[in-house]
């Protein structure tokens, strides 16, 4: 995915970006 994110408990998760109604927003996430 385009987007990468470490999370608090240190697992890491890839998602895709896509414009949402809300402006940005992460889908497709999944944990690596």
């Amino acid at each position: 995915g385009e987007g990468y994110k470490s999370l608090e408990d240190g697992q890491s998760v890839d998602f895709d970006i896509v414009d949402g109604q809300r402006g940005e927003q992460a889908t497709n996430v999944v944990a690596v």
